[in-house]
């Protein structure tokens, strides 16, 4: 087998690893994991709670649209979960 042959047939094996048998990519990256982040763009004091307290610069991770006007994630520093407005937060490319 030649070294082209080889490293063709690691990177195939390396794909299988990384898929599984429903062919979604699973990976040992944890920035993978986090799913879609946003930043607080203000200060922002929870009302109850299942709301987050944020302040401006706050990164939330694993992201979810509750409805039109909230969303759904953990905050960053302390690891809570919460909702807090869509209106206070923007989107965060990876």
């Amino acid at each position: 087998m030649s070294a082209e042959e080889a490293s063709d047939c690691s990177a195939q094996n390396e794909a299988v690893e990384n898929t599984s048998v429903t062919g979604r990519i699973f990976s040992n990256d944890p920035a993978v994991h986090e799913g879609t982040k946003y930043v607080s763009m203000v200060d922002y004091k929870a009302a109850g709670p299942k709301q987050l307290t944020l302040f401006i610069g706050d990164v939330i991770r694993q992201v979810v649209q509750e409805d039109d006007e909230w969303l759904r994630g953990t905050l960053k520093r302390n690891g809570q979960t919460g909702n807090f407005p869509a209106r206070i937060a923007e989107k965060l490319s990876i």
